[in-house]
């Protein structure tokens, strides 16, 4: 809040409808000015401004008591205003001159008439619908190919146009055109010396000046915004001194600006060059090189970081910034003071953790709470609360530090004032301190996702750090080791509304990521939780009391103790007082012992009513999705129940931590003697495992079962083997302990660790890895000094045998510390790349917005989504749902859900019932054909909706089996009852419900909600299973429409935006490199985490591991040697594979070979052929021979033959060569080539040593013997998401999948045996070129899926579906980088505030763009409210209709009394609703409490 009324926040400014960007004409700039600057000097002897110099006072005044002459204020207020300086030559605007060289290409040389004829009907066609920067690009490609003007119009001169335009290399300016050759004979003018000429700014001036508006308009530009003769300065405006301030410094001395400077050089050379050019002795060449000075200042003036042209420097060397450098980047005008602003009202300190206040609260320090003001307007209400805290002051809190008046505006601050002589009217604003339960917004940096910022209650307290409950630090990523936090104060009461309503901190328990709570029991408390719910855990009366006294809803009551003589409470009973009335919940935790022969009491949690009855809680029971516990009462009773409960527990466990304490030390981690051997003999025979496989592969006895090479292979296996090693060790080690061990008792409730902490603890530290790998050679073949050479053993490759309580040694010191750095590093790198992968994400989703009819559109309108997450739901309000459909087979759905022809319904239903039932004549027809849609709904799910899906259960919001149990609870319904509904009566009620459940008018998206409706209300289930009454039943239905009006999406929600965030996210968990995983997915070797994310968004077009998975047809898709065959025929196989050696020997005669090996071969081939010509000794052939020797094992794996090669040679060089060769079943597989001939080539050259190696290269690099080309190896693996109908069940059956290196998807797809409709690539821009935009989307969203999948995150469906809807719904491919985001329609503003600011700028101004402001971006940057979330609509008010209003019916409401006269509603409204008394609106109704209600 300013003093200043002017400067007030709440002052009136008019809403700016849009941002017109333009180029200035000289004109224009002329009589903008209010001062032509001549002079060079600044101040004169008394130091004030010169006039006509860059300070005048009519452009503005910097100085304290000065008045501006132009507007009368002084320096608080002047805005600054331009002047000019008139340039003695025209320049080049270093910034335009692309375009400048585009237009000259577009017009005629010599008459500057546009080259094509624009009357031409194609291009009147293309004109109406492209404009502006399209339309130009249009232009240019049909003016570059014409070469004569006239020779597409009527009216042209005939002038050959320049062959080329450019600038040349080395200069700064210089623009040359070139005339190749004269084509046209009738011109005579130009001769041999102008066929290159110099266009000085001068000549292109006049050019541009006789281009006509129309043909202006042609182009794309405006007659209005941008001639092209402006592009050229003729005159440069003068930045008021406002934009470039004067610091006085010590002494009186003062400092200018870098732009005054660049100024001040401009006009000292401007002036330089007019005096030249009034001097008649003045040489042309002396003018130029002033023009060029003069040119290099305007130029550097815009940017001084032209690439090849020395940077504008002071003189002690620091380089001048200048205004294309004060505009982009990160600390620029445009990011740094529009996009991001610095604020008042805000405060930062560091964060430490107070378990005793409420998660929604925040402690705030007493002298934080005094110095930042909340304004609150004076009320008759709030007047004497506003009297104390005025009469309190600034240094008492509460207190006030100042009051603005309501009658003239005027702020009067408290600090020296006679407080008592104050007195308050109705309408002043008091700036009071901070107190107890104001909202405040708290953040974090990095502001990573929306729960980053949230709204806190405050509390104020001593000392000097905020204080924060532990529960809240997940969503912000905090910790308490001097993270620092910052709080924003509101200053108004819409935001204060906001900050309630929009980001109370119990809003933001369930994380729109993931769709579970993000806030919960951690640490300390889940641990003091799991303890407090043990068996065994009693309370006094005294101790009870001391704890329950910290829980608001007690009442002073204790149940019956658990215990009767003496008296003592569980620890379960005093939990049960934090948990809700009407919880139900039967669950295991992780705990729970599957193997027992008995129930496991103790891990299996049962909470009735509210009422924790058996069980030991963990985070699993608290915090497991929809089956938790926070998520169960979050979406059942509240956000506020939900913060009750937290807070409630948060309470209860720290009373009772201080009450018994709990500590860990050495002597939990310390195992007895027998374990200790346990653990020995288990590393023993590991490394026994490791050694063996060692022999095999010394004995050549390895198996290879892998697609890799057996090295790498050997290593996996090595791997797999050392990392069983710890597990196994810490099993015996975790067992070794016991149940009551304190480290065990943390790791077993969730709090903190996980088993492999203890086992590196008591066990070993196991295998160290580095890059997915065992630690490498870094010396001479071997990885450490200490160890031999060629030691291929467990410790000589980083295994850790040691634990932590016994103590590494040196080199196993040294091999952890290479695995801990790997991470560190790893970490440092990721998380720059991540950050720039969310910017990017935002800054392309930004404006993606919920609209009311529920679809996704973007600022300029477009639809992205006909329906948000393609079902409208709200994405926090969704819940993990098991559906029976995934685990059944038809006769198991036909027993659930269909009534017998001979069902005896009297057994559960009563007479009346069974009565009703069938009085409806076609009820059997009526249950036969719901069950025909139940049984259409399992099949839908299995073939269609859900195909191959192995997992139980689909995310949706509603969760109709909790439902149902709730109600049995509440109803108190028991299985012996009889129901009193019948069939009919549900399936009636199903369809009317279906009917009258519609997202929108089009009644899409709602068909998964439509089967999970039918599956859960299905009659037979609730009536013979449930034994649900009419009542419960009515409510059940009256609970599910509640239900689904809540968990609509809200229109004006930014989905855009919380779906990056999501995306963006969980990529700083993912590794930065590539591994090569053995069995992950299958796959060999694959790009995953932060590189194939970085592919996937910006839709790369060479990736680093193009791949194809080829699925085969039903021959050999379930058969592993006809998939085999499949694999070997379609892999790459060339010489170069098969190749053991190649050597070219000096052999001139065949038959008197010199190599010895060769001999037998020879003669066996002489016996043969001894009629053969070609092995007669030949003259005329080369005297060299190329000698190849073959691998046989990997010719037989590759069921190659000699002969397959022979043909394959030969087919490529037929008449140029003559081969012998070995028989397949030889010893050594060898191939003999002699060259004959060389085509195009001396014969003399067959000789010649140097031509042979390049020819026998050429050879072994380029023949393909068998394979596709491009798919360079290819792997298999069994593909267990694969279902087959078979018997009325859709049964798990294995396939065999191929999977490649290298892609070639046309070919595969035309080859025998492979499946075409599901064979993909994961190459997005090979899909879309071949399949088109649907297939490319699909393609994208599963490999999007994968690489989230595979950094071990998950991220709701709706968010991936909005992203590559954003990527694929312009019908191409946009890329999640500049060139896609800044390709779209979205507004100069918003595109200069990602990236390549000052080239849009430029951009926009030349085409006269108009930015609407639709966009969020542009909003800010203009400093108002984006029309979105409680921006979207405006409450608009008739004013004529009070009018009308007689005058009776006008009451002051400040009048309580009149209040009760007034008549406001004439007639009676009907408007029935039900109230649920005991818990107001927060979604459940309290059956036993439900009235009816009349408005009236």
């Amino acid at each position: 809040m300013s003093l200043h009324k002017e400067l007030d926040y709440t002052s009136k400014i008019r809403e700016i409808a849009g941002v017109q960007f333009s180029v200035l004409s000289p004109d224009e700039i002329k009589n903008r000015s209010v001062v032509h600057v001549t002079k060079t000097l600044l101040y004169d002897s008394n130091n004030d401004p010169i006039i006509g110099g860059l300070f005048d006072p009519r452009m503005g005044v910097i100085d304290h008591g000065k008045i501006c002459p132009t507007d009368g204020m002084d320096n608080r207020f002047c805005p600054g205003y331009f002047g000019h300086i008139e340039l003695a030559k025209p320049v080049f605007h270093i910034q335009y001159l692309p375009i400048i060289l585009k237009i000259l290409k577009c017009v005629c040389f010599r008459c500057s008439k546009l080259l094509i004829n624009k009357d031409d009907p194609e291009i009147q066609d293309i004109l109406k619908i492209l404009k502006g920067r399209n339309r130009w690009n249009y232009i240019i490609d049909r003016c570059s190919k014409v070469k004569i003007c006239g020779n597409e119009t009527e009216d042209g001169c005939g002038a050959l146009q320049p062959t080329k335009i450019f600038k040349e290399t080395n200069s700064l300016c210089k623009i040359y055109c070139e005339w190749r050759e004269k084509k046209d004979k009738n011109i005579e003018e130009l001769q041999e010396e102008e066929k290159k000429m110099l266009l000085t700014p001068e000549i292109v001036l006049k050019i541009f000046r006789r281009i006509s508006d129309e043909d202006c308009e042609v182009m794309g530009f405006s007659r209005k915004w941008c001639r092209p003769d402006w592009l050229i300065c003729t005159v440069l405006p003068v930045s008021p001194p406002s934009v470039r301030p004067s610091i006085r410094q010590f002494g009186g001395q003062r400092s200018e600006d870098d732009i005054t400077h660049k100024l001040h050089d401009i006009i000292k050379t401007n002036n330089h060059l007019k005096k030249k050019l009034q001097s008649e002795k003045s040489l042309e060449n002396t003018i130029d090189d002033w023009v060029q000075v003069l040119q290099y200042h305007v130029a550097t003036l815009v940017d001084n970081e032209l690439p090849g042209v020395n940077p504008s420097a002071h003189r002690s060397g620091r380089v001048l910034k200048t205004l294309r450098q004060r505009l982009k980047g990160k600390e620029g005008r445009i990011r740094g003071n529009l996009m991001g602003k610095r604020v008042d009202f805000s405060s930062r300190s560091v964060i430490t953790p107070d378990p005793n206040i409420g998660i929604d609260e925040l402690g705030v320090p007493y002298k934080i709470a005094m110095n930042l003001t909340y304004p609150e307007i004076v009320t008759e209400y709030n007047r004497d609360k506003l009297y104390r805290y005025v009469r309190n002051g600034p240094f008492k809190h509460p207190g006030a530090k100042s009051i603005k008046r309501a009658i003239d505006g005027r702020t009067t601050s408290l600090q020296h004032t006679d407080l008592e002589s104050i007195e308050l009217s109705l309408g002043d604003v008091v700036h009071r301190h901070l107190i107890d339960g104001d909202t405040v917004l708290f953040n974090r940096q990095p502001s990573l996702h929306k729960m980053s910022m949230m709204g806190h209650k405050i509390k104020v307290m001593d000392y000097y750090t905020f204080r924060l409950n532990v529960s809240t630090t997940k969503p912000y990523n905090a910790d308490f080791d001097g993270d620092e936090m910052n709080m924003h104060v509101p200053q108004s009461l819409q935001t204060r509304i906001e900050l309630d309503k929009l980001t109370y901190v119990p809003k933001q328990i369930i994380s729109p990521r993931v769709h579970t709570p993000v806030i919960g029991l951690f640490q300390d408390s889940m641990l003091g939780l799991n303890r407090i719910t043990k068996d065994g855990v009693f309370l006094t009366k005294t101790e009870m009391m001391n704890v329950l006294m910290y829980i608001p809803s007690f009442t002073g009551t204790l149940p019956p103790p658990a215990q009767k003589e003496p008296p003592r409470w569980s620890g379960r009973q005093l939990v049960s007082f934090a948990i809700p009335k009407g919880v139900n919940m039967n669950m295991k935790n992780k705990s729970y012992d599957e193997d027992s022969a008995e129930e496991d009491t103790l891990n299996r949690v049962i909470i009735r009513d509210g009422e924790l009855i058996q069980g030991c809680i963990d985070n699993k029971i608290m915090d497991s999705g929809s089956k938790g516990l926070i998520h169960m009462v979050f979406n059942d009773f509240g956000h506020m129940a939900c913060k009750h409960l937290l807070d409630d527990l948060q309470n209860i466990v720290t009373r009772y931590i201080v009450l018994t304490g709990f500590s860990v030390g050495i002597s939990d981690l310390i195992a007895d003697r027998e374990t200790n051997e346990k653990i020995k003999n288990t590393i023993v025979k590991k490394k026994k495992d490791v050694a063996k496989l060692v022999q095999q592969v010394h004995q050549q006895m390895f198996e290879n079962n892998g697609t890799d090479t057996v090295s790498n292979e050997f290593e996996k296996s090595v791997n797999n083997i050392l990392n069983k090693a710890i597990a196994d060790a810490g099993k015996i080690g975790l067992n070794s302990l016991a149940k009551n061990n304190r480290m065990t008792n943390m790791v077993q409730s969730g709090s903190k660790g996980k088993p492999i902490n203890i086992a590196q603890m008591v066990a070993c530290l196991g295998q160290q890895n580095v890059d997915g790998k065992r630690i490498p050679n870094g010396y001479n073949s071997r990885a450490l000094p200490h160890f031999t050479k060629y030691n291929v053993s467990p410790e000589a490759r980083g295994f850790v045998e040691s634990s932590f309580i016994n103590g590494l040694s040196p080199q196993e010191f040294f091999f952890h510390a290479m695995g801990g750095r790997e991470g560190l590093i790893d970490t440092a790198v990721k998380t720059s790349e991540t950050g720039y992968i969310q910017r990017k994400l935002i800054k392309a989703m930004e404006d993606s917005k919920v609209y009311h009819d529920l679809s996704v559109r973007n600022a300029g309108g477009n639809i992205i989504q006909f329906m948000y997450g393609e079902d409208g739901m709200d994405y926090s309000k969704i819940e993990n749902q098991q559906v029976e459909y995934f685990s059944s087979n038809y006769a198991k759905v036909e027993r659930d859900h269909k009534f017998a022809n001979n069902e005896d319904f009297g057994v559960f239903m009563n007479a009346k019932a069974v009565k009703e039932m069938k009085a409806n004549k076609g009820y059997k027809a009526t249950l036969n054909n719901f069950f025909k849609q139940i049984a259409d709904d399992f099949k839908n799910m299995r073939e269609y909706i859900f195909r191959n899906y192995r997992d139980s259960g689909v995310t949706y919001p509603i969760n109709l089996n909790r439902l149902i149990n709730n109600i049995k609870t509440q109803f108190e319904i028991q299985s012996t009852m009889l129901s009193d509904l019948n069939p009919i009566y549900v399936i009636n009620k199903i369809d009317k419900l279906i009917e009258s459940l519609r997202v929108n008018d089009n009644n899409g998206g709602m068909l998964l909600f439509h089967i999970l409706l039918r599956a859960n209300l299905s009659p037979k289930q609730l009536i013979k299973v449930h034994k649900l009454n009419r009542i419960a039943f009515d409510y059940l239905v009256a609970n599910i429409e509640l239900q689904f009006e809540k968990a609509l999406v809200e229109p004006g929600e930014m989905v855009g935006p919380i779906a990056a965030q999501s995306i963006g996210e969980p990529a700083t968990q993912m590794t930065l490199n590539t591994f090569h995983f053995a069995g992950v997915s299958e796959k060999s070797n694959v790009t995953r985490g932060v590189p194939r994310l970085k592919e996937l968004l910006h839709i790369s077009r060479s990736i680093k591991a193009p791949s194809l998975s080829i699925f085969l047809e039903d021959e050999a898709r379930y058969t592993k040697n006809k998939a085999l065959n499949i694999k070997k025929k379609i892999e790459l196989t060339s010489l170069k594979d098969i190749t053991k050696s190649m050597r070219i020997f000096y052999d001139p005669y065949d038959y008197s070979t010199n190599i010895e090996e060769d001999r037998e071969l020879l003669q066996i081939y002489r016996v043969f052929n001894d009629m053969d010509s070609v092995l007669n000794e030949n003259k005329e052939g080369s005297e060299w021979v190329i000698r190849f020797e073959l691998d046989k094992q990997k010719m037989m794996d590759n069921d190659i033959t000699m002969e397959d090669v022979y043909h394959k040679i030969d087919l490529m060089y037929r008449d140029d060569i003559s081969c012998v060769y070995s028989d397949d079943n030889s010893n050594k597989l060898i191939f003999r080539i002699r060259l004959i001939r060389l085509k195009k080539a001396d014969p003399e050259k067959l000789n010649d040593l140097t031509a042979l190696k390049a020819y026998a290269k050429n050879m072994r690099e380029k023949i393909i013997i068998k394979g596709i080309t491009d798919i360079n190896s290819v792997s298999m693996f069994l593909n267990k998401e694969n279902f087959v109908y078979k018997n009325k069940a859709y049964e798990q059956k294995d396939e065999w999948v191929l999977d490649t290196s290298g892609i070639n998807l046309m070919e595969v797809l035309r080859y025998p045996g492979v499946d075409a409709n599901r064979t993909i690539s994961n190459d997005i821009y090979e899909v879309y070129e071949m399949f088109g935009i649907e297939a490319a989307k699909r393609v994208l969203m599963k490999e999007i899926k994968e690489v989230i999948k595979g950094g071990g995150s998950y991220v709701n469906y709706r968010h991936l579906s909005l992203l590559v809807d954003t990527m694929t719904n312009r019908g191409y491919l946009m890329s999640i980088d500049r060139f896609g985001i800044n390709r779209g329609n979205i507004g100069p503003l918003a595109k200069c505030s990602f990236e390549e600011t000052t080239d849009q700028l430029f951009k926009a101004s030349i085409f006269g763009e108009l930015d609407k402001l639709n966009g969020v971006s542009s909003n800010i940057m203009m400093g108002q409210i984006p029309k979105c979330g409680t921006g979207e609509s405006d409450i608009l008010i008739d004013e004529t209709m009070l009018l009308d209003i007689p005058a009776e019916k006008m009451v002051d409401d400040t009048d309580m009394s009149k209040w009760q006269q007034a008549d406001y509603c004439d007639t009676e409204v009907n408007m029935e609703f039900d109230i649920d008394i005991a818990n107001g609106s927060n979604g459940t109704l309290d059956p036993s409490k439900l009235v009816k209600t009349k408005l009236v």
